[in-house]
């Protein structure tokens, strides 16, 4: 695989990475605008639990995070490795 094809990969896999962050971010937002809308109007008491949707999408939210940054340390590694090759050509 050519350099810019590794890059190229990397790049749309971290573009992912990111766009799910942003779908669970919003999934979460919405999620603590619902509690909290439950919490004003009165239904809810401090000893019940979080809902486990959002625990999930917190733990999937954390998972992308991850991903995202490995991804980007790839992107940095293959760019190295880019600029290296490209010095021994022209040598």
């Amino acid at each position: 695989m050519a350099p810019h094809e590794r890059t190229q990969l990397v790049t749309r896999l971290l573009e992912e990475a990111t766009r799910m962050q942003t779908v669970l971010e919003q999934a979460i937002v919405a999620k603590a605008q619902e509690a909290a809308h439950v919490e004003a109007s009165g239904h809810i008491t401090d000893d019940e639990p979080t809902s486990p949707m959002v625990s999930t999408v917190e733990e999937q939210y954390d998972a992308w995070e991850k991903i995202a940054q490995a991804l980007s340390d790839i992107q940095t590694e293959l760019n190295r490795i880019e600029q290296a090759e490209q010095q021994s050509l022209k040598r």
